[in-house]
Protein backbone atom coordinates (compact mmCIF):
# COMPACT_ATOMS: atom_id res chain seq x y z
CA UNK A 1 0.00 0.00 0.00
CA UNK A 2 0.85 3.54 -0.29
CA UNK A 3 2.87 5.13 2.80
CA UNK A 4 0.51 6.98 4.88
CA UNK A 5 1.54 9.65 7.03
CA UNK A 6 0.86 9.34 10.72
CA UNK A 7 1.09 12.36 12.33
CA UNK A 8 -0.96 15.93 11.35
CA UNK A 9 -1.95 18.88 12.62
CA UNK A 10 0.94 20.81 11.83
CA UNK A 11 3.20 19.58 14.64
CA UNK A 12 6.64 18.49 13.64
CA UNK A 13 7.06 14.83 14.58
CA UNK A 14 9.74 12.39 14.82
CA UNK A 15 10.03 8.69 15.46
CA UNK A 16 13.86 9.23 17.31
CA UNK A 17 16.12 7.36 15.31
CA UNK A 18 17.87 5.95 18.22
CA UNK A 19 14.93 4.23 20.04
CA UNK A 20 14.11 0.81 19.19
CA UNK A 21 10.35 -0.91 17.44
CA UNK A 22 7.23 1.81 18.51
CA UNK A 23 4.49 -0.02 16.18
CA UNK A 24 2.00 -2.90 17.59
CA UNK A 25 -0.41 -4.31 16.62
CA UNK A 26 -3.60 -5.96 19.02
CA UNK A 27 -5.31 -9.04 18.80
CA UNK A 28 -8.48 -7.20 17.40
CA UNK A 29 -6.21 -6.26 14.45
CA UNK A 30 -5.99 -2.22 15.66
CA UNK A 31 -2.36 -1.10 14.83
CA UNK A 32 -0.56 1.48 17.33
CA UNK A 33 2.74 3.75 16.74
CA UNK A 34 4.26 6.04 19.75
CA UNK A 35 5.87 9.09 17.92
CA UNK A 36 7.19 11.98 19.47
CA UNK A 37 5.77 15.02 18.90
CA UNK A 38 8.47 17.35 19.09
CA UNK A 39 6.72 20.81 18.77
CA UNK A 40 4.98 20.05 21.71
CA UNK A 41 7.69 17.70 23.25
CA UNK A 42 4.99 15.02 24.27
CA UNK A 43 5.07 11.23 23.43
CA UNK A 44 1.91 10.36 21.88
CA UNK A 45 0.40 7.31 20.84
CA UNK A 46 -1.62 6.97 17.25
CA UNK A 47 -4.23 4.36 16.05
CA UNK A 48 -5.74 2.75 13.30
CA UNK A 49 -8.72 0.75 12.91
CA UNK A 50 -8.99 0.21 9.20
CA UNK A 51 -5.33 -1.90 8.63
CA UNK A 52 -3.01 1.32 8.57
CA UNK A 53 -5.05 2.85 6.08
CA UNK A 54 -6.09 6.44 8.37
CA UNK A 55 -3.96 6.87 12.16
CA UNK A 56 -5.79 9.45 14.49
CA UNK A 57 -4.17 10.51 18.15
CA UNK A 58 -5.77 8.65 20.64
CA UNK A 59 -3.32 9.76 23.78
CA UNK A 60 -0.48 12.17 25.17
CA UNK A 61 1.79 10.43 27.86
CA UNK A 62 1.74 11.92 31.38
CA UNK A 63 5.37 12.81 30.65
CA UNK A 64 8.42 12.21 29.13
CA UNK A 65 9.23 13.09 25.14
CA UNK A 66 12.82 11.46 24.07
CA UNK A 67 12.87 7.59 22.84
CA UNK A 68 10.56 5.57 23.38
CA UNK A 69 9.94 1.39 22.56
CA UNK A 70 6.57 -0.53 22.93
CA UNK A 71 5.27 -3.83 22.99
CA UNK A 72 2.06 -5.55 23.95
CA UNK A 73 1.80 -7.70 27.42
CA UNK A 74 0.37 -11.42 26.80
CA UNK A 75 -1.14 -11.73 30.11
CA UNK A 76 -2.72 -8.64 29.37
CA UNK A 77 -2.97 -8.40 25.79
CA UNK A 78 -5.07 -4.77 26.27
CA UNK A 79 -2.15 -3.49 27.64
CA UNK A 80 1.23 -1.79 25.44
CA UNK A 81 4.18 -1.11 27.85
CA UNK A 82 5.50 1.75 26.95
CA UNK A 83 9.30 2.36 28.19
CA UNK A 84 10.59 5.99 27.13
CA UNK A 85 13.36 8.92 27.89
CA UNK A 86 12.80 12.55 29.39
CA UNK A 87 13.62 14.93 31.41
CA UNK A 88 12.14 17.18 34.18
CA UNK A 89 13.06 21.14 34.77
CA UNK A 90 16.33 20.67 32.85
CA UNK A 91 18.36 18.75 30.02
CA UNK A 92 20.56 17.75 33.74
CA UNK A 93 17.45 15.74 35.00
CA UNK A 94 16.97 12.58 32.91
CA UNK A 95 15.47 9.50 33.75
CA UNK A 96 13.83 6.01 32.05
CA UNK A 97 10.38 5.76 32.57
CA UNK A 98 7.89 2.62 31.98
CA UNK A 99 3.85 3.94 31.49
CA UNK A 100 1.36 1.53 30.31
CA UNK A 101 -1.58 2.42 27.87
CA UNK A 102 -4.91 0.41 27.93
CA UNK A 103 -6.40 -0.04 24.70
CA UNK A 104 -9.85 -1.16 25.51
CA UNK A 105 -9.78 2.47 27.01
CA UNK A 106 -7.03 4.42 25.12
CA UNK A 107 -6.11 5.58 27.99
CA UNK A 108 -2.48 5.72 30.05
CA UNK A 109 -1.60 4.81 33.26
CA UNK A 110 0.07 5.72 35.91
CA UNK A 111 4.54 6.69 34.81
CA UNK A 112 7.00 4.35 36.69
CA UNK A 113 10.85 5.45 37.29
CA UNK A 114 13.15 2.54 36.14
CA UNK A 115 16.20 4.90 36.00
CA UNK A 116 17.58 8.79 36.87
CA UNK A 117 20.23 10.69 37.21
CA UNK A 118 21.62 10.51 33.53
CA UNK A 119 23.23 13.61 31.99
CA UNK A 120 21.45 15.06 28.78
CA UNK A 121 22.54 13.23 25.48
CA UNK A 122 22.27 10.75 22.68
CA UNK A 123 19.84 8.09 24.39
CA UNK A 124 18.36 4.38 23.09
CA UNK A 125 15.85 2.22 24.76
CA UNK A 126 14.28 -0.77 23.74
CA UNK A 127 11.59 -3.70 25.49
CA UNK A 128 10.71 -7.03 25.00
CA UNK A 129 8.23 -8.77 27.03
CA UNK A 130 9.18 -12.59 28.43
CA UNK A 131 7.29 -16.36 28.61
CA UNK A 132 5.73 -15.11 32.07
CA UNK A 133 5.18 -11.51 30.25
CA UNK A 134 7.15 -10.02 32.21
CA UNK A 135 8.75 -6.60 30.69
CA UNK A 136 12.58 -6.70 29.84
CA UNK A 137 14.25 -3.71 28.87
CA UNK A 138 18.23 -2.11 27.74
CA UNK A 139 19.13 1.64 26.76
CA UNK A 140 21.99 3.41 26.62
CA UNK A 141 22.58 6.58 28.75
CA UNK A 142 25.47 8.95 30.37
CA UNK A 143 25.67 9.11 33.81
CA UNK A 144 25.76 12.12 35.21
CA UNK A 145 29.37 12.77 36.32
CA UNK A 146 30.62 9.84 34.70
CA UNK A 147 32.53 9.50 31.02
CA UNK A 148 31.14 7.27 29.06
CA UNK A 149 27.95 5.93 27.39
CA UNK A 150 26.38 2.44 29.25
CA UNK A 151 23.94 0.26 28.39
CA UNK A 152 21.80 -0.84 31.29
CA UNK A 153 19.40 -4.11 31.53
CA UNK A 154 16.11 -4.41 33.86
CA UNK A 155 13.18 -5.77 34.40
CA UNK A 156 10.08 -5.87 36.63
CA UNK A 157 9.93 -9.46 38.06
CA UNK A 158 7.90 -9.20 41.09
CA UNK A 159 6.19 -6.70 40.03
CA UNK A 160 7.92 -3.57 40.23
CA UNK A 161 11.63 -2.62 38.22
CA UNK A 162 14.36 -3.94 39.83
CA UNK A 163 17.90 -2.64 40.40
CA UNK A 164 19.20 -1.98 36.60
CA UNK A 165 22.37 -4.36 35.74
CA UNK A 166 25.34 -2.93 34.08
CA UNK A 167 25.94 -4.58 30.51
CA UNK A 168 28.92 -2.83 29.10
CA UNK A 169 30.31 0.85 29.93
CA UNK A 170 31.79 3.32 31.75
CA UNK A 171 32.40 0.76 34.43
CA UNK A 172 35.01 -0.72 32.53
CA UNK A 173 36.09 2.57 30.02
CA UNK A 174 33.94 1.72 27.25
CA UNK A 175 31.33 3.84 25.51
CA UNK A 176 28.52 1.34 24.21
CA UNK A 177 24.98 2.55 23.01
CA UNK A 178 22.38 1.47 20.38
CA UNK A 179 21.10 -1.39 22.26
CA UNK A 180 18.27 -3.81 20.94
CA UNK A 181 16.51 -6.38 23.25
CA UNK A 182 14.69 -9.57 22.52
CA UNK A 183 13.92 -13.28 24.47
CA UNK A 184 13.37 -16.30 22.53
CA UNK A 185 9.76 -17.19 24.25
CA UNK A 186 8.59 -20.27 22.08
CA UNK A 187 10.66 -23.04 24.53
CA UNK A 188 12.28 -24.37 21.48
CA UNK A 189 14.58 -26.57 23.29
CA UNK A 190 17.44 -24.51 22.70
CA UNK A 191 19.76 -23.20 26.44
CA UNK A 192 18.73 -19.54 25.53
CA UNK A 193 14.71 -19.98 26.13
CA UNK A 194 13.33 -17.22 28.26
CA UNK A 195 17.16 -15.53 28.64
CA UNK A 196 17.41 -11.63 27.58
CA UNK A 197 19.72 -11.05 24.92
CA UNK A 198 21.20 -7.57 24.01
CA UNK A 199 22.97 -6.60 20.82
CA UNK A 200 24.55 -2.87 20.65
CA UNK A 201 27.32 -0.84 19.45
CA UNK A 202 31.15 -0.65 21.27
CA UNK A 203 32.30 2.82 20.08
CA UNK A 204 35.63 2.42 21.95
CA UNK A 205 36.34 -0.97 20.52
CA UNK A 206 34.83 -0.20 17.44
CA UNK A 207 32.86 -3.81 17.51
CA UNK A 208 29.02 -4.79 17.34
CA UNK A 209 28.69 -6.31 20.69
CA UNK A 210 25.86 -9.14 21.62
CA UNK A 211 25.04 -9.89 25.87
CA UNK A 212 23.24 -13.16 27.32
CA UNK A 213 21.79 -12.78 30.71
CA UNK A 214 23.42 -15.41 33.06
CA UNK A 215 19.58 -16.02 33.70
CA UNK A 216 16.00 -14.57 32.92
CA UNK A 217 16.29 -12.40 35.98
CA UNK A 218 19.68 -11.09 34.64
CA UNK A 219 22.85 -9.70 36.85
CA UNK A 220 25.42 -10.02 34.59
CA UNK A 221 25.67 -11.05 31.02
CA UNK A 222 28.31 -13.14 28.58
CA UNK A 223 29.76 -10.58 26.33
CA UNK A 224 30.81 -11.19 22.46
CA UNK A 225 32.21 -9.92 19.35
CA UNK A 226 30.35 -12.28 16.74
CA UNK A 227 32.47 -13.53 14.28
CA UNK A 228 35.23 -11.35 15.91
CA UNK A 229 33.91 -8.54 13.52
CA UNK A 230 36.53 -5.59 12.89
CA UNK A 231 33.22 -3.45 11.96
CA UNK A 232 30.43 -2.24 14.53
CA UNK A 233 26.89 -0.86 13.69
CA UNK A 234 25.87 2.36 15.43
CA UNK A 235 22.21 1.01 14.95
CA UNK A 236 21.34 -3.01 15.24
CA UNK A 237 18.49 -4.91 15.55
CA UNK A 238 18.59 -8.15 17.30
CA UNK A 239 15.51 -10.89 16.46
CA UNK A 240 15.51 -14.92 17.03
CA UNK A 241 13.91 -17.11 14.21
CA UNK A 242 11.58 -19.78 15.23
CA UNK A 243 14.44 -22.48 15.98
CA UNK A 244 16.25 -20.06 18.21
CA UNK A 245 18.67 -18.98 15.98
CA UNK A 246 19.48 -15.45 17.09
CA UNK A 247 20.29 -12.86 13.74
CA UNK A 248 21.82 -9.03 14.48
CA UNK A 249 21.52 -7.00 11.76
CA UNK A 250 23.75 -3.80 11.83
CA UNK A 251 25.46 -1.52 9.56
CA UNK A 252 29.04 0.00 9.48
CA UNK A 253 29.88 0.90 5.90
CA UNK A 254 27.91 -2.64 4.53
CA UNK A 255 24.70 -3.77 6.13
CA UNK A 256 26.11 -6.96 8.10
CA UNK A 257 24.34 -9.24 9.86
CA UNK A 258 25.39 -12.26 12.10
CA UNK A 259 23.73 -15.36 13.52
CA UNK A 260 24.26 -18.41 15.87
CA UNK A 261 21.93 -21.28 15.98
CA UNK A 262 20.35 -22.06 19.13
CA UNK A 263 22.45 -24.18 20.00
CA UNK A 264 25.66 -22.39 19.65
CA UNK A 265 28.04 -20.75 22.47
CA UNK A 266 27.56 -17.73 22.77
CA UNK A 267 30.73 -16.50 24.32
CA UNK A 268 33.03 -18.32 21.16
CA UNK A 269 32.85 -15.65 18.51
CA UNK A 270 33.55 -18.90 16.04
CA UNK A 271 30.42 -19.89 16.82
CA UNK A 272 28.43 -16.73 14.74
CA UNK A 273 28.38 -16.89 11.36
CA UNK A 274 28.29 -13.62 9.51
CA UNK A 275 26.40 -12.16 5.95
CA UNK A 276 26.18 -9.04 3.85
CA UNK A 277 22.86 -8.83 3.01
CA UNK A 278 24.03 -5.65 0.42
CA UNK A 279 27.81 -4.30 -0.04
CA UNK A 280 26.37 -0.84 0.09
CA UNK A 281 26.81 2.30 2.46
CA UNK A 282 23.36 2.62 3.90
CA UNK A 283 22.14 3.05 7.57
CA UNK A 284 19.20 3.01 10.22
CA UNK A 285 18.56 -0.93 10.04
CA UNK A 286 15.38 -2.80 11.27
CA UNK A 287 15.30 -6.66 11.11
CA UNK A 288 11.72 -8.41 10.77
CA UNK A 289 11.30 -12.54 11.23
CA UNK A 290 8.26 -14.62 10.35
CA UNK A 291 9.49 -18.49 10.57
CA UNK A 292 12.67 -18.43 9.34
CA UNK A 293 11.90 -15.39 6.61
CA UNK A 294 14.80 -12.36 7.45
CA UNK A 295 13.21 -9.07 6.18
CA UNK A 296 15.99 -6.52 6.41
CA UNK A 297 14.68 -2.94 6.19
CA UNK A 298 17.06 0.00 6.14
CA UNK A 299 17.03 3.54 5.05
CA UNK A 300 19.40 4.03 1.64
CA UNK A 301 22.01 6.20 2.29
CA UNK A 302 22.38 7.18 -1.71
CA UNK A 303 19.15 8.69 -1.88
CA UNK A 304 16.93 8.32 1.18
CA UNK A 305 14.43 5.61 -0.17
CA UNK A 306 13.32 2.78 2.29
CA UNK A 307 14.61 0.11 0.81
CA UNK A 308 14.23 -4.29 1.84
CA UNK A 309 15.84 -6.83 1.25
CA UNK A 310 14.32 -10.49 2.09
CA UNK A 311 16.21 -13.72 2.80
CA UNK A 312 13.17 -16.78 2.64
CA UNK A 313 14.12 -20.00 4.99
CA UNK A 314 17.62 -18.60 5.45
CA UNK A 315 18.56 -18.07 2.19
CA UNK A 316 20.69 -15.70 0.42
CA UNK A 317 19.94 -12.10 0.90
CA UNK A 318 18.76 -10.71 -3.17
CA UNK A 319 19.40 -7.40 -4.56
CA UNK A 320 16.84 -4.95 -2.45
CA UNK A 321 13.51 -3.68 -3.41
CA UNK A 322 12.68 0.07 -2.89
CA UNK A 323 9.44 -0.31 -0.34
CA UNK A 324 8.99 4.36 -0.19
CA UNK A 325 11.03 6.80 -1.99
CA UNK A 326 11.78 9.82 -0.78
CA UNK A 327 14.22 11.38 1.53
CA UNK A 328 13.93 9.52 5.06
CA UNK A 329 16.10 9.23 7.73
CA UNK A 330 15.10 6.39 10.09
CA UNK A 331 12.84 3.03 9.54
CA UNK A 332 11.61 0.60 12.40
CA UNK A 333 9.88 -2.58 11.79
CA UNK A 334 6.89 -3.63 13.90
CA UNK A 335 7.03 -6.76 16.41
CA UNK A 336 6.27 -9.45 14.39
CA UNK A 337 5.59 -12.15 17.39
CA UNK A 338 5.17 -11.26 21.20
CA UNK A 339 1.14 -11.28 21.52
CA UNK A 340 1.33 -9.54 18.01
CA UNK A 341 -1.06 -10.87 14.94
CA UNK A 342 1.03 -11.63 12.14
CA UNK A 343 -0.88 -10.67 8.79
CA UNK A 344 1.83 -8.60 7.70
CA UNK A 345 5.18 -7.15 7.65
CA UNK A 346 4.91 -3.16 8.98
CA UNK A 347 7.13 -0.37 9.00
CA UNK A 348 7.52 2.70 10.41
CA UNK A 349 9.57 5.76 8.83
CA UNK A 350 10.21 9.11 9.14
CA UNK A 351 11.61 12.18 7.43
CA UNK A 352 13.04 13.74 10.85
CA UNK A 353 9.75 16.21 10.62
CA UNK A 354 7.22 13.74 9.92
CA UNK A 355 6.53 9.97 10.54
CA UNK A 356 4.87 7.54 8.25
CA UNK A 357 2.85 3.92 7.54
CA UNK A 358 3.34 1.08 5.07
CA UNK A 359 2.99 -2.59 5.44
CA UNK A 360 3.60 -5.78 3.01
CA UNK A 361 0.68 -8.41 3.12
CA UNK A 362 1.63 -12.07 3.78
CA UNK A 363 0.45 -14.58 1.78
CA UNK A 364 -0.76 -16.47 4.66
CA UNK A 365 -1.35 -15.32 8.18
CA UNK A 366 0.38 -16.50 11.59
CA UNK A 367 -0.95 -17.43 15.20
CA UNK A 368 -0.77 -14.99 17.89
CA UNK A 369 1.45 -16.75 20.67
CA UNK A 370 2.58 -15.65 24.42
CA UNK A 371 4.25 -17.12 27.37
CA UNK A 372 1.16 -17.92 28.76
CA UNK A 373 -0.28 -20.32 25.60
CA UNK A 374 2.90 -21.62 24.71
CA UNK A 375 1.94 -25.30 26.16
CA UNK A 376 -1.12 -24.92 24.25
CA UNK A 377 1.04 -25.43 20.54
CA UNK A 378 2.66 -28.40 19.18
CA UNK A 379 5.78 -28.56 17.06
CA UNK A 380 4.27 -28.23 13.99
CA UNK A 381 1.91 -25.46 14.95
CA UNK A 382 5.37 -23.97 16.09
CA UNK A 383 6.50 -23.75 12.83
CA UNK A 384 4.43 -21.57 11.60
CA UNK A 385 4.93 -18.50 13.27
CA UNK A 386 7.83 -16.27 14.17
CA UNK A 387 9.46 -16.64 17.65
CA UNK A 388 11.36 -13.28 16.97
CA UNK A 389 12.41 -10.21 18.84
CA UNK A 390 11.15 -8.80 16.16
Amino acid sequence: MAAISVGTGGKTYSQVDNSDRNCVETASGNKYIAIINVTDDKLEMWKSTDGGATFSKVGTSPDGWWGCSIAIDGANPQIISVVYIGYSGDLANTWVRHCTFNTSTDAWGTPETIDSGFAWGISAISICFDASNIPHVAYSMLKTGQANYTVWYANRIGGSWNAPVEVEGDGTAKNCKEPSIAIDVTNSGVHRYNIPQIAYANITDQTQKAALGNQNNAASFTLVNPASLANYGTTCSLAVDENGRTNILFRRLVIRNVYIDGDGAWGTAGSWTGETPLNENHAEVSLAIVGTNRYCFYKNDSDGDIDYTLSSAYGAFPAATELDAGTFTEVKARWQYANNPVNSVDWVFSTGSAVYFDTLSLAAAYPIINGADIAKWNNAALAKWNNSGA
